[in-house]
């Protein structure tokens, strides 16, 4: 995608070795997100190999918080605003 011409690609946490390929964009100093996050131990793990930014499938408050916490984006995945509540 980088090849391409995409400025930013999001891989999913859940795609197979998700970590292995973050690890090789980062040392690349690519622009590359981690998708379906919905838990802090997920934010944590993809923040600490490189993540520039997350993506979750929702309003997961604690997702939110492990971003901020390390000014990293995220994006939750919401369209209505029930979905803010928690």
């Amino acid at each position: 995608a980088f090849d391409a011409g995409a400025e930013a690609v999001e891989i999913t946490s859940n795609s197979d070795f998700w970590q292995e390929i973050l690890t090789e964009c980062v040392k690349r100093n690519l622009n590359i997100g981690v998708g379906s996050i919905k838990n802090k131990g997920l934010a944590q793990e993809a923040i600490s190999l490189g993540a520039k930014f997350l993506v979750s499938p929702g309003f997961f408050e604690e997702t939110i918080t492990v971003a901020n916490k390390n000014e990293i984006p995220i994006l939750p995945g919401v369209f209505t605003d029930p979905n803010f509540n928690t």
